[in-house]
């Protein structure tokens, strides 16, 4: 083999690796806020935060699995005014030896060294699901094709609030609320595409989508303690 040609494959060699490990900021197109976006999610954030601090309890153990930091960066998403990588998720689990946990767990542990393992496996799924995941969203491009349709819970602030999902066992559902014009979304075949006012590229928020998944207990207790109408806050028609 020639040097020439040794050359060019030692160049591509370089390219590719400088390729794959590039920045993922430069990979994705993201970049960090400018001034008038950071004000915006701020607002957002601590409006949510807020809102989801609300359904803390002394039953419930709370993580944060995600949220719009102060790292989050800003994408090109071509279909929304304001896009960035990240979303806000909170977990919550049982307290051990809270209220809840002395009711619902601690008897089934009881008698648990009594049993063989196919005894274990039966009462095991009547345990009630003692988990809740609760997923924020903002400036979605579209959402269920039947969020219009669907019953609807009717929870205060929400334009629509439904059960998406149910488990066969009815142990763990699903249930969306929708903040923002979604009335003005169009129909399609597959989605219900919402209709923003803004460009792509400019600091609004026009809609939020709230998904609370785990617990049916769980989930019908914050749909009537919280208020819900708080979320309508984040909603920003310009800085």
């Amino acid at each position: 083999m020639s040097i020439r040609a040794l050359q060019f494959i030692a160049t591509m060699v370089v390219a590719v690796f400088l390729l794959l490990n590039q920045p993922a900021q430069a990979q994705g197109n993201l970049r960090a806020p400018n001034p008038t976006e950071q004000k915006v999610l701020e607002h957002y954030r601590d409006t949510i935060h807020s809102v989801l601090d609300s359904m803390d309890s002394e039953d419930w153990d709370t993580n944060t699995d995600f949220d719009v930091d102060d790292n989050v960066l800003v994408g090109a998403n071509p279909d929304v005014p304001l896009d960035v990588d990240e979303l806000v998720q909170r977990s919550y689990t049982v307290k051990k030896d809270s209220p809840l946990y002395q009711r619902e767990v601690a008897p089934f542990l009881a008698k648990m060294q009594q049993m063989n393992p196919i005894q274990m496996a039966q009462e095991g799924k009547k345990l009630k699901r003692l988990r809740l995941e609760v997923q924020v969203h903002f400036n979605r491009a579209a959402a269920d094709r039947d969020a219009k349709t669907k019953p609807q819970l009717q929870i205060p602030g929400s334009v629509y609030s439904f059960m998406a999902e149910e488990s066969e066992d009815k142990r763990s559902q699903t249930v969306v609320l929708l903040f923002g014009d979604w009335k003005s979304a169009q129909q399609r075949s597959d989605d219900l595409k919402f209709h923003f006012k803004h460009p792509a590229h400019t600091p609004f928020i026009e809609n939020v989508e709230i998904q609370l998944r785990g617990s049916p207990d769980r989930i019908k207790e914050v749909l009537h303690s919280v208020d819900w109408k708080k979320v309508n806050d984040a909603l920003i028609a310009g800085a």
